[in-house]
Parts: C-alpha cells; structure tokens; sequence
C-alpha cells in the first residue's frame, strides 16, 4: 500500500472514530439534560419556598433555590431549560412553593408564569362586631372595587390611622 493511500485510510479512520466519540458524548449530553430537567428535585421538605424579588436575576434565583435545598443540576443545565422555556430574564416576582415532587422544568414554568402562593389574610374588624354583617359590609368594598371607585369610606381612614383613632 502507498504512503499516500494509508494517510488516507488513518484519516477515514481517524474521522470516523471522532465523529462516534462526538455523537457518544453528544447522547450522554442530552440524555443528562433531559434526567435534570425532568426528574423530580431532591431534597424539599413540604412546606419549603422560595422569593423572587424585583431585581432578581436568574443566578440570584438559582441561589436561592440551592439555600432552599434545591441541588440538581448544574447552572449551565438550568440555564439551558430557562432559555428553552422562555423563562430566563421573564421570572415572575413572588413566593414559589417548593413542596416535594416537581421537577426543574415544572418549577421554572411556575416561576415564569407567576403561579406564586397565595395568603389569605382578613382586615376594615371594626367595621362591625356581629359576623352575620360581615358578608353584607363587604359586599359594599367588593362592589366599589370591581366599580373602580374609591373607597373613600369611614373604617377605611381608620384602619389606616391604627392607634391614632380615638
């Protein structure tokens, strides 16, 4: 065989090795990727969240959810599902539930499309002292609101002005 011909054949074989070696680790990638992306997190306890602030950046949420136990992934593999989800720089501000179970695209998917939790609080108690009044007194706030008026009413000022009412 001439030199010529076996400087071919050791690169047809040189090239066909690198390109099994590239589509060897070209699998293992995406195979990693997908098992990040769509395993459930470890680590969360029920009851676990996380706060996104205004001015938070996607590596300050990623922070915040390793403080909160959340230690899957590497950053690139979170950033990579953030930008495949359309969710890099479009984080919504507000607390995420973090209970046990979802998986880092469920999670992201939250947080993008702001399903934060909701509290539920109550207020305006001396407004009446006898619970069956309450629905009615409400009713009055509810009705101003969806109206988009003004409250402009008596208990509002005082509720505001806390102690200071005498």
């Amino acid at each position: 065989m001439s030199p010529a011909r076996k400087r071919k054949r050791s690169f047809g074989m040189l090239f066909v090795i690198t390109a099994l070696l590239a589509g060897v680790l070209g699998y293992w990638a995406v195979s990693r990727y997908l098992g990040f992306a769509d395993a459930p997190v470890a680590g969360l306890d029920p009851g676990d969240s996380v706060l996104v602030e205004r001015g938070d950046s996607f590596v300050t949420v990623l922070g915040k959810l390793h403080v909160a136990g959340v230690h899957d992934g590497q950053e690139l593999e979170w950033q990579a599902l953030a930008r495949q989800l359309g969710a890099a720089g479009r984080l919504q501000v507000g607390e995420y539930a973090l209970e046990p179970g979802p998986t880092p695209r469920m999670l992201l998917l939250r947080m993008r499309d702001g399903k934060v939790i909701s509290h539920r609080f109550t207020i305006v108690e001396k407004e009446t002292g006898i619970a069956e009044e309450r629905p009615a007194i409400a009713g009055v706030f509810v009705r101003r609101l969806k109206l988009g008026m003004k409250l402009q009413t008596d208990p509002t000022v005082i509720y505001g002005m806390g102690a200071a009412y005498a």
